[in-house]
């Protein structure tokens, strides 16, 4: 049997420090002439560096420290009402290999989040479709919305789903890794993590599946995938 070769050679890892401020109880009024932070009694304190630090220190709080619970995390005093933040890292690139018409191959990536918001969303968008030269390989019928069931040996075209994580359950509708969605163009969301961490490291298994039709040129195929992270208050 004939064999087409494609492969997937440039699935990026971003990286992104997004933030939304959560103070409590350190309400902020502002005008063109004046800011107040009027519940919160800072006596000294500021910001100092040199070459090798930068540091910003605050005096006066009664009760400082950092607690949480099962469905909450607080940080007491002045320095703590600083912004949240989300740290996304993958691997590089991903390989399909060579692929003959009828037989798919499968790779996966792991996608690793650690956060100290309360929880996130995670977006993903392909630059095109698998492409060598003036040659495209089309996605599957499924989208985000509504995966598709995966046939081996009908199912043609570049697909991805969810696996694994030991995070927020994966929605149903990836029918346990077995339904695939196109990558789509724009950044669109397709996983939601609910609730605080507590400084665990998040990790979420994406699984990418491709077959051609018997028709399609042979060559090397390659696109690019960017993943985006983005904290919910």
């Amino acid at each position: 049997m004939q064999q087409y070769y494609k492969k997937i050679i440039g699935l990026v890892a971003l990286l992104f420090l997004l933030s939304v401020s959560t103070p409590a109880m350190a309400e902020i009024s502002t005008s063109q002439s004046y800011r107040l932070d009027a519940s919160v009694n800072n006596n000294f304190g500021g910001q100092g560096n040199s070459v090798s630090y930068d540091l910003q220190s605050s005096g006066g709080e009664s009760v400082i420290g950092n607690g949480s619970g099962g469905s909450y995390i607080i940080g007491q005093g002045y320095t703590p009402t600083l912004s949240k933040s989300i740290q996304l890292t993958t691997s590089a690139s991903l390989n399909l290999g060579a692929v003959s018409a009828g037989s798919s191959n499968a790779a996966t990536a792991n996608l690793s989040v650690y956060t100290d918001a309360p929880g996130y969303v995670l977006a993903a968008q392909q630059d095109h479709g698998l492409q060598s030269g003036s040659n495209f390989i089309p996605s599957v019928a499924g989208s985000i919305d509504s995966p598709v069931a995966w046939t081996e040996g009908v199912t043609k075209g570049l697909g991805f789903t969810l696996t694994s994580t030991n995070a927020t359950a994966i929605a149903s509708k990836w029918s346990s890794g077995n339904s695939f969605a196109a990558m789509p163009n724009s950044s669109t969301g397709f996983y939601t993590r609910t609730g605080y961490t507590n400084g665990a490291m998040d990790t979420l298994e994406v699984k990418f599946r491709l077959d051609v039709a018997q028709a399609q040129s042979t060559g090397s195929y390659s696109n690019t995938v960017t993943w985006t992270g983005t904290i919910t208050p």
